[in-house]
């Protein structure tokens, strides 16, 4: 019996973020298996369930401060094989325990100005401390990632790997409800937040100038939370929403059934991010064999090969002509459709699931 202890911190504070929802894929894989024995984990200012472990005195919010300072928090894991977390952290383990944490990107340390100050200082402080612990092992959401880890920290090769995320639907038994909102079908979709690195306002701009040359312009749906330093982002998404109100339309905090609906009866997705780790969204569009219309940055190509339309980020017109592309011409939608339910073969959850398998036994029998 293999005794793991996973660190389900994000799912408690930050539940609809990317890492959060790879986390609670990561532990629906695990507890699938019989010899594996596992024991949660959280730091919490929220009431935690019983079955998770936490240190009193100690949640989320006061764990990042004292990791803004560089100091550790001891984690008794003596008892625990394997300790498994998210990003990179101030938790110092046993000796006798590995620790694997997953890497979703390097853009604090490798873009520093596309993220908060305090995010750059944190990460940096983490990584580096993680990096010079003996029986760290670091697994990377995508290639992309892992060129960029290994850019940073080409000694580590030996102990890093890679299995990418897993979408966030089950599609057997995929729930919809429908948003509270008058169309039913033929939409863009966006979900994203609004903050630097994903380049929402460069679409927006883009989509406006559409409006105003399309008669027939589909409807777009931006999902997103307002993140940081989105000033200009927001004052032009309520200039939209207030000229276009027929066609723009704005949701926060949808539940996960909603924003099923929304992907199950969109006419496409669409991601302008001008960096990512991974990409979940786009992941999850080709789960519902949607056609996608994205960045042309590495990752995306890694995760849909041929099965989208590729903008540049940082051209309004590029991003423009592709969406006027993809509005008028439906059969070329059709065809990355078809490509959509190919490519998704690459990232089923079974294939993913036997990797975190083979790496867990692997990491067990050194």
């Amino acid at each position: 019996m293999i005794n793991i202890i996973c660190d389900l911190s994000f799912n408690f504070n930050r539940p609809y973020c990317g890492i959060a929802n790879d986390s609670q894929q990561i532990l629906f894989f695990l507890q699938k298996n019989k010899n594996y024995k596992i024991r949660q984990f959280a730091l919490s200012k929220k009431p935690l369930p019983k079955d998770v472990e936490t240190i009193k005195g100690l949640d989320f919010v006061k764990n990042k401060i004292l990791g803004l300072f560089g100091k550790k928090v001891n984690i008794p894991t003596t008892d625990a094989h394997i300790f498994f977390c998210q990003n990179p952290n101030n938790y110092q383990i046993s000796e006798d325990t590995k620790k694997i944490t997953r890497i979703h990107d390097l853009i604090p340390i490798e873009y520093p100005k596309k993220v908060p100050l305090l995010s750059h200082i944190l990460f940096r402080n983490n990584i580096f401390f993680n990096v010079a612990e003996k029986n760290n092992f670091f697994v990377c959401n995508s290639y992309t990632t892992r060129k960029s880890f290994l850019k940073f920290f080409p000694h580590l090769r030996e102990k890093t790997s890679t299995i990418p995320c897993s979408s966030s639907f089950n599609m057997q038994d995929a729930v919809m409800e429908k948003p509270e909102i008058k169309i039913s079908n033929d939409f863009f979709l966006v979900i994203s937040s609004l903050e630097p690195k994903k380049n929402v306002l460069r679409l927006l701009k883009a989509y406006e100038i559409l409006l105003s040359k399309e008669k027939q312009c589909k409807p777009l749906i931006l999902v997103g939370n307002i993140g940081w330093k989105n000033k200009e982002s927001v004052e032009y998404l309520h200039y939209l929403k207030n000229k276009y109100n027929h066609k723009f339309f704005h949701f926060q905090n949808l539940s996960k059934e909603q924003i099923a609906w929304l992907y199950h009866n969109c006419y496409c997705f669409i991601m302008p991010s001008l960096v990512e780790g991974f990409g979940i969204p786009v992941l999850d569009a080709l789960a519902f064999s949607k056609p996608v219309l994205c960045s042309n940055i590495e990752v995306f190509h890694e995760i849909t090969g041929k099965a989208s339309l590729h903008f540049n980020p940082f051209s309004i017109e590029d991003i423009y002509n592709k969406l006027a592309l993809a509005n008028s011409n439906s059969n070329l939608m059709k065809d990355l459709a078809k490509k959509s339910k190919e490519r998704y073969k690459k990232f089923l959850p079974e294939q993913i699931r036997n990797m975190w398998y083979n790496l867990i036994q692997n990491l067990y029998a050194k």
